[in-house]
């Protein structure tokens, strides 16, 4: 009989599924509002003690928790924090606020420099691939390999990235913009309830109201 169970299980690994859109929606989303809630004994699980006030980043520990977590949720939901286990006075809370949003603002600001960069990228594979076509209809058979190797070279880059890094970069700017308009509550006391409907609405009413206030 235990023989029958020392067969090779790869199969039964290849076999297995996991249905992720309901992991997810079990884990962080609550009345369509995505939720996430971090437990803290105090400011330096959060705040960088390395950074000095008015210019304060975010504790390493924190940020990377916080982002192994947002990386799951998708982006058509509205964001709520919940930092918990510790009462924080309002210098304090501001003080986190402060320094979530300098952290994911310079993230964003570095996603946005990427997309200028690939614009650029962009224009200028155009100008050569444009270049390449003209030569390889003016060009003379010893020079046409070279030139037809070229024009395959910049077409293939421009593709690339009108294709699959812009929607990456896309992507990657609509989760930091997603970050810097949550919502960011403080409770000394984790409770595991679920939201109510008007605490929903409450919720996505702020969300709104921070991304017509801050330029994202």
């Amino acid at each position: 009989m235990f023989d029958f169970f020392r067969k090779d299980f790869r199969l039964y690994f290849l076999r297995k599924r996991v249905d992720y859109d309901k992991a997810v929606k079990y884990y962080f989303i609550d009345k369509d509002v995505a939720y996430i809630t971090c437990k803290v004994s105090g400011l330096d699980d959060i705040v960088s003690h390395y950074s000095v006030p008015g210019y304060e980043l975010l504790n390493e520990d924190f940020s990377n928790y916080l982002e192994r977590i947002m990386v799951h949720i998708p982006e058509k939901y509205p964001l709520v924090l919940e930092i918990t286990g510790h009462q924080f006075t309002k210098d304090e809370q501001t003080r986190i606020e402060d320094a979530i949003w300098t952290q994911f603002e310079l993230q964003f600001g570095a996603v946005q420099q990427k997309q200028k960069s690939g614009i650029i990228r962009v224009i200028w594979f155009a100008v050569f691939l444009a270049v390449s076509a003209l030569l390889l209809l003016n060009t003379r058979q010893m020079l046409y390999e070279m030139v037809y190797i070229l024009f395959w070279f910049f077409g293939d880059r421009l593709i690339e990235y009108l294709v699959l890094d812009e929607f990456d970069i896309s992507r990657e700017k609509m989760h930091y913009a997603q970050i810097l308009s949550m919502k960011v509550i403080f409770t000394d006391k984790y409770t595991d309830e679920d939201i109510s409907d008007n605490e929903a609405d409450s919720y996505r009413g702020e969300i709104i109201r921070n991304i017509m206030d801050n330029e994202i």
